[in-house]
């Protein structure tokens, strides 16, 4: 029993210092992450920006409307489709989780 006691004693202690060592080094990750995010952010919005004002060039005005208008059409399409997705699964998941069977079965004749 006294084993027991000494090394639960021993587990809890190299637990406790795992979670204030985890601590500083979670926040030294947290602001290397930080960093590197704020340099990707740059990044993309530089080659942007310098990618439209080719593509402009490259176009013409009236050509880098429709392209603007195709690629917002298509981002709209693709959001309705991942959000629809996402209701579907979130849907079935929780037919799943309740043992519905009926509605699970439903759901599948409908999709």
């Amino acid at each position: 029993m006294r084993i027991n006691i000494i090394i639960y004693a021993h587990c809890y202690l190299l637990h406790y210092f795992h979670i204030l060592n985890t601590s500083t080094s979670n926040n030294k990750l947290i602001a290397k992450n930080t960093l590197f995010l704020y340099f990707r952010m740059l990044l993309v919005m530089g080659v942007t920006l310098y990618t439209s004002r080719i593509v402009l060039s490259t176009l013409g005005i009236d050509n880098f409307g429709i392209y603007n208008l195709v690629g917002g059409v298509v981002v709209l399409f693709t959001f309705l489709s991942a959000a629809m997705t996402t209701a579907t699964q979130r849907f079935l998941c929780i037919s799943i989780g309740e043992r519905i069977m009926i509605i699970l079965n439903t759901c599948f004749h409908q999709v």
